[in-house]
């Protein structure tokens, strides 16, 4: 009898370990669905986690997230910030670009226009005055990068722009 509940204790706590190792942890997103899976790591932008008996490496954007729930318990939420939300950019630290090429992994945010017609002068001057109008803008608007799409008029030059801010 001894040796029958020894067998099942040892069973039992043998079951115990194997259920452990089978908990996952329920990703909760903002679209009200949920996943179940191992979450493998965190970062502020995204975590990275397995399906089930899968070994591909998934990510998942936080601005995506409500909430994860561990497998241990332990709940971790994530707050989604406001989109309208601006974050401060120095005018002088926006960069001017003419190709598209190297804002390629920019997101476009805006359509700007800046004409600068009541100043008078050399067009050299015209463009800076324009541009530094430009940077103003897009900073303003929370713009790390502006691209300049044209140069449009004789005398009175129309700069059009797009401000773009890095996706990190």
């Amino acid at each position: 009898m001894k040796k029958l509940s020894l067998t099942i204790l040892s069973f039992l706590i043998a079951l115990s370990v194997m259920a452990q190792e089978e908990s996952f942890d329920q990703v909760n997103k903002t679209d009200g669905s949920s996943i179940e899976v191992k979450v493998t790591k965190v970062t502020t932008d995204f975590i990275e986690y397995n399906f089930p008996d899968e070994s591909l490496t998934n990510q998942l954007k936080t601005s995506e997230i409500e909430s994860i729930v561990f497998a241990s318990g332990r709940t971790q939420t994530f707050e989604q910030e406001d989109k309208k939300e601006v974050k401060t950019v120095s005018w002088e630290d926006v960069k001017v670009y003419e190709d598209e090429n190297q804002v390629a992994s920019m997101e476009m945010v805006d359509d700007l226009e800046v004409e600068k017609s009541k100043y008078y002068g050399a067009k050299k001057k015209l463009r800076e005055v324009a541009i530094v109008a430009m940077k103003k803008e897009a900073a303003a608007k929370g713009g790390h990068a502006v691209l300049i799409t044209g140069y449009f008029g004789q005398t009175m030059p129309v700069i059009s722009v797009k401000w773009c801010h890095c996706k990190r």
